[in-house]
């Protein structure tokens, strides 16, 4: 899989996201397209130290076995500066989607679920990441997926984060 994203802050504590990229579960290949919204609910202080973030948005997955996902949720992480500059970032993330079966799914059909990302981002520079997460995905009617993914982020000219 390969997915890139651009992301924008629209004020100080709101962002906009676009995805585009690719799947290939088992034996297809599936084009992926979305945009999102999040809004940050708290930042860290010394009183509470997590950082809450509302998330939103409208994802696809098109080809044979199509999907549209609208997922509502939160991620909550804390980041914990290291020393030579990494910088460890854990979060949980559940959220609750609305999948809907756009073609050849089937018996799927629409689906309200749950679903639970445990994951950390390691910064090792300002514009290099590695992140990994555990998603369990998909509790609902229709079969539970777990995943696993592994990836490498690069943001160019990135603003050091405060």
């Amino acid at each position: 899989s390969g997915v890139a994203q651009w992301r924008e802050g629209i004020t100080p504590d709101a962002m906009v996201n676009f995805d585009v990229g690719f799947a290939t579960p088992t034996d297809r290949t599936l084009f992926l397209a979305g945009a999102g919204l999040g809004y940050s609910l708290m930042k860290a202080t010394q009183e509470t130290p997590i950082d809450l973030i509302l998330t939103g948005g409208l994802y696809g997955a098109f080809g044979t076995g199509s999907y549209v996902r609208i997922p509502v949720g939160v991620v909550a992480g804390h980041r914990f500066p290291l020393g030579g500059g990494l910088v460890l970032t854990p979060y949980v993330s559940p959220r609750l989607s609305v999948d809907v079966c756009a073609s050849d799914c089937g018996s799927a059909g629409t689906d309200l679920k749950l679903n639970f990302d445990i994951g950390a981002s390691l910064d090792v520079t300002h514009t290099v990441a590695i992140r990994s997460a555990l998603t369990v995905g998909g509790i609902g009617v229709y079969p539970s997926r777990t995943s696993f993914g592994i990836g490498l982020v690069y943001r160019p000219n990135m603003a050091p984060r405060r």
